[in-house]
């Protein structure tokens, strides 16, 4: 991983930011894990500086008080913009609040209009939450999908348009490999809970 001065502060203001949260597991995990799992997927990949910054804070905006110009200040334009880009809108333009589909559905279309690396960061993101799911799955069967908010053929859906993006964009690699490997894993698991239903 690249350990600038910059992704540690970028760590920090994550942890900080994320400080009393949790993960959605049976396992309690504080939800820090996930953003440095994010950051480290992308390192593995080789991405840059103000990519990996973004991976670390790229539930910062959505998900705690933080606002993109508080990124900005401290990370620069560029990183406040792939936050942004990987951010879900919770309302509209006049204030109304957004079904989980059209949140998914804003996000996809604000992914279509981002860099690249914005990509990068949203299949990252997609893969450790996957392969979070994935584990949990093998520890409490179907069970755990009582815990979410969706039937997992909505998240197969999202997960799987994250990866026509990439497609799209012909970015390839090992994120984009592992990707079509955990939405495969994700499909088998969705496919059991159906039939167990």
């Amino acid at each position: 991983m690249i350990h600038t001065n910059r992704v540690r502060k970028a760590l920090q203001f994550a942890a900080r930011r994320h400080d009393g949260q949790l993960r959605r597991e049976a396992e309690r995990l504080p939800y820090i894990t996930h953003p440095v799992s994010v950051a480290l997927l992308l390192a593995d990949a080789d991405a840059d500086e103000d990519t990996i910054i973004a991976g670390m804070l790229h539930d910062t905006i959505e998900d705690t008080q933080t606002t993109a110009e508080e990124i900005a200040r401290a990370f620069g334009a560029r990183a406040s913009a792939l936050v942004l880009a990987v951010s879900e809108p919770k309302t509209n333009e006049d204030g109304t609040t957004l079904t989980w589909k059209e949140r998914k559905e804003a996000y996809l279309e604000q992914l279509a209009r981002a860099e690249d690396s914005a990509v990068l960061i949203s299949m990252a993101d997609k893969i450790d939450n996957i392969e979070s799911k994935i584990d949990a799955f093998e520890k409490e069967g179907s069970v755990l999908f009582e815990r979410w908010a969706q039937k997992t053929e909505m998240y197969v859906w999202f997960h799987g348009a994250v990866l026509e993006e990439a497609r799209k964009r012909n970015i390839t690699g090992a994120l984009r490999d592992r990707l079509e490997k955990v939405i495969k894993e994700e499909k088998e698991a969705s496919n059991i809970v159906v039939a167990e239903s």
